[in-house]
């Protein structure tokens, strides 16, 4: 039932009514509620098929498409069936069953994780150190990279490393290594080791110290490069490019200090602001869902007469909300694992440089409206998942690895993305919106889910990042503020 007919007094009225029909569904059968361990099932498939070896029998592209078909319909199950009671944690739980689906496609489908991927680690003192080029691996050109193991035992023969079975002793672990930094392949012989790298690898989103690293974060410190090549063995370095601050504007901190008062100014911040905006939210009904009634007594005369003022106060407070909320909770992990943990503990993912901000410089939305947005200023975190697929398009199609939005319509229609030339920045918004819009399904309340205008809006949004770049880049110019208002003009009246 939507909430206009439920006509509650106040926020805390309208939240026991939901409670009410989410317990009499669950009594009568027709709601199916979200539980442990059943919620958790679909990650613990994808960790555990990570952890199986490679050489395992186990391992192969059928199996790994096979781990993911029931992984999908797994999620696509508990979003058609499974509700939450509470709606905030419902929305989550909706979120995170489509980002399961998304992040297994990655890990799984449109890569081989145990093959494609590494990670940067202290290693221990080795033997030796063996380089093998990867430049002409015909089979995933876009993972064309000079990979580097370091093993105990044979050589490599016919591309394939032959390492003793020997275990880390205790003295070894990771996080109890001081050696120099170097590029750890996925450990076959160590199950320890192993877990440890398949748990880094789930629950990192931007691998900072992954190969695959998601563009627009700044470089890796100097000394940090330095090691990796000179682990990479015999030869003249590469120059070295340390940036501190990246393209977009995304800051890197080098001591545990700085990274530490930034992130506590962000947070102290962030829970000032989100204890305004919720207050004033809760005693505005819109915000509850009813869209019929008058707006609340307090808004000034100005605003309160005119609803396109109305409109936008609503959507401003609406943007900030999530955008404080999001900073906010992205200072809990560099606070957490740098200002408790430290590298004493967990080893390198304990040093400063491995959290960069997640937000870039907004001067990028001035200069290039919303491609400038999405891009460049609003938190990538989930950018490696967005555009796994579209990279696997395009590397099996044999389109140029940068195309221009013009001329990828059909990319678009089957992958909801655009490609922004010239620059390497990717608009990957259509996936996230999917995941949204199957995160409203599980709320224990009536929602129109994908037929949302807000929704149907952001699928939409990939023509605003084309016609401008388009437009910029006939006029051979940055953009000025003109789309940008078009574009406001446009969120506000729909």
């Amino acid at each position: 039932m939507s909430p206009s007919y439920l006509n509650p007094a106040s926020h805390h009225e309208l939240k026991e009514i939901y409670y009410t029909q989410y317990d009499n569904g669950v009594a009568n059968g027709t709601t199916i509620p979200f539980v442990y361990p059943m919620g958790s099932l679909g990650a613990t498939i994808v960790l555990l098929f990570l952890l199986v070896p490679p050489r395992s029998i186990f391992h192969s592209q059928l199996t790994r498409y096979a781990a993911f078909g029931f992984i999908f319909s797994l999620h696509v199950f508990m979003i058609r069936n499974c509700k939450a009671r509470n709606v905030q944690p419902a929305f989550g739980v909706g979120l995170i069953c489509a980002w399961g689906v998304l992040w297994s496609a990655a890990l799984l489908v449109f890569n081989d994780a145990k093959v494609d991927f590494k990670r940067i680690v202290r290693r221990a003192p080795v033997k030796q150190a063996v380089k093998i080029d990867m430049n002409n691996d015909t089979k995933r050109p876009h993972l064309q990279l000079s990979r580097t193991v370091s093993f105990k035992g044979s050589p490599p023969q016919n591309g394939r490393i032959s390492p003793s079975p020997s275990k880390l002793n205790s003295k070894d672990a990771l996080t109890k290594r001081t050696g120099t930094l170097a590029w750890q392949i996925y450990p076959a012989s160590s199950f320890m080791e192993r877990a440890d790298w398949v748990v880094d690898l789930y629950s990192n989103f931007r691998g900072v110290a992954w190969n695959w690293k998601i563009p627009g974060l700044p470089t890796h410190p100097n000394s940090v490069q330095a090691q990796l090549q000179s682990s990479s063995g015999p030869g003249t370095l590469d120059s070295l490019k340390d940036f501190t601050t990246s393209r977009s504007g995304v800051r890197r901190f080098d001591t545990s200090r700085d990274l530490i008062l930034h992130n506590i100014w962000l947070f102290t911040k962030g829970y000032l602001i989100i204890d305004l905006v919720v207050t004033l939210m809760h005693h505005d009904p819109y915000f509850w869902g009813i869209m019929n009634r008058p707006p609340p007594a307090y808004f000034p005369v100005i605003i309160a007469n005119s609803a396109l003022l109305i409109r936008a106060y609503r959507l401003v407070f609406s943007m900030t909300m999530v955008w404080m909320c999001l900073r906010t909770v992205f200072c809990l992990a560099p606070l957490f694992f740098v200002g408790v943990l430290g590298p004493t503990y967990i080893g390198i993912r304990g040093e400063p440089w491995m959290y960069p901000d997640h937000f870039g410089s907004y001067q990028h939305v001035f200069d290039r409206g919303l491609a400038g947005w999405w891009s460049s200023w609003w938190h990538s975190t989930f950018r490696s998942a967005f555009q796994a697929g579209a990279d696997w398009a395009v590397i099996k199609s044999g389109l140029p690895s940068q195309i221009d939005a013009r001329e990828g319509a059909a990319v678009v229609c089957c992958l909801l993305i655009i490609r922004i030339p010239p620059r390497e920045w990717k608009y990957d918004n259509g996936w996230g919106n999917l995941a949204m819009a199957r995160s409203f399904h599980v709320l224990p309340l009536a929602t129109r889910g994908h037929t949302s205008p807000n929704v149907l809006g952001n699928f939409l949004e990939a023509v605003g990042p084309a016609k401008e770049d388009s437009e910029a880049t006939g006029a051979g110019r940055e953009l000025s503020m003109g789309p940008c208002v078009v574009h406001a003009h446009w969120a506000i009246t729909c």
